[in-house]
């Protein structure tokens, strides 16, 4: 999805540099795409939240029992929360710059 996003963004930009107008259909077609990239972003600030309650409570778990087996799981669960949070970081810019561009592109339409 990450490879899928930088493209479509760079190509909105393209768009944008060249100051072309865009037709009703290509509009809408953007908008769909935003609404695709706002739903995957829901989902993993979901995914994130839940790793993020795994990580501590595993963490809680592991300073009240005292079992390394706990503390491995909690540092597993720690490092899939910090690619989690980057991930979640990419997709939240991605899509507040495809507002930005979509904004920009519709009132090229307008004018």
């Amino acid at each position: 999805m990450k490879n899928r996003m930088k493209k479509y963004l760079n190509e909105m930009r393209e768009l944008d540099k060249k100051k072309k107008k865009l037709t009703k259909e290509e509009l809408s077609d953007m908008l769909i795409h935003i609404k695709f990239y706002q739903h995957e972003r829901l989902i993993h600030l979901l995914v994130t939240i839940f790793v993020g309650l795994g990580t501590i409570m595993f963490f809680g778990i592991a300073i009240s029992n005292e079992m390394l087996a706990f503390v491995i799981v909690a540092l597993i669960t720690l490092i899939l929360f910090f690619f989690y949070i980057f991930h979640y970081y990419f997709l939240e810019n991605t899509v507040q710059e495809l507002y930005d561009l979509y904004d920009s592109l519709k009132e090229k339409d307008s004018k």
